[in-house]
């Protein structure tokens, strides 16, 4: 996001200073997710929401808990303008006008893991150890030819979020983060391998830091269709 304007439920005006809160928006065929970071904050000031929507001509409709929107939508080279209301179920109004710039990025060819995916199990390794992760946590993680994002909820409280773009080379895949919920290692080597069966992810990665730390780990995603997203989001 490159620009953000509007006005609050209270009247009160926005005027936000992109180069401190970051934000960014993906958007597929039948999803969307956006997350955003307070990046000049000491402590961790974050946010994220995701969820379907519809498109008809230029009115571009997101269903969220407890609100809906009414958008008017452009793309204009690489910018897409976006402008209009949030709607809170009892009728209250915040306006907003948002641009946002294409972030570039090397196109995929490995087509069959781009979705919107569903974390169903997790585990991580201790030595020669798999340790299953604890459970109570939601994840959903979208793949575009270019970019990842995903939004991790514990509990009932956001947690963690990250944004990368992503290259594929011998059958793994090669993400390089640009925002996260912690500091970003420019030194960071990230590998995972995907297989996809049926409509299951499953994904074991390795991560090595300059201080020569690693971890290793193993997700399996379920793919969500636009129905099936909806009971994923209502946990949230």
């Amino acid at each position: 996001m490159i620009s953000q304007t509007g006005t609050n439920f209270d009247g009160s005006p926005i005027k936000t200073d992109v180069s401190k809160i970051k934000q960014y928006k993906i958007i597929t065929p039948t999803h969307w997710m956006f997350i955003v970071k307070n990046i000049a904050s000491d402590t961790v000031s974050q946010g994220a929401n995701f969820g379907e929507y519809t498109l008809t001509g230029n009115k571009y409709v997101e269903k969220v808990q407890g609100a809906t929107t009414d958008y008017t939508v452009r793309v204009e080279g690489d910018k897409f303008y976006m402008k209009g209301a949030l709607i809170t179920d009892d009728g209250r109004k915040a306006y907003f006008d948002e641009v946002y710039k294409k972030v570039p990025g090397v196109v995929n060819t490995n087509k069959s893991i781009i979705g919107t995916w569903d974390l169903i199990s997790s585990y991580r390794m201790d030595g020669a150890n798999k340790v299953m992760d604890e459970t109570g946590i939601k994840q959903i993680q979208i793949i575009s030819p270019t970019h990842f994002m995903n939004v991790e909820i514990k509990g009932q409280k956001l947690d963690k979020i990250m944004l990368g773009s992503y290259t594929t080379a011998n059958n793994k895949t090669l993400p390089k983060i640009i925002l996260a919920t912690l500091p970003i290692d420019p030194n960071l080597k990230i590998e995972v391998t995907n297989q996809v069966q049926g409509d299951k992810l499953i994904s074991t990665g390795s991560a090595t830091w300059s201080n020569g730390g690693k971890s290793e780990w193993g997700n399996t995603f379920q793919k969500l269709s636009p129905k099936s997203s909806k009971e994923a989001l209502s946990t949230k």
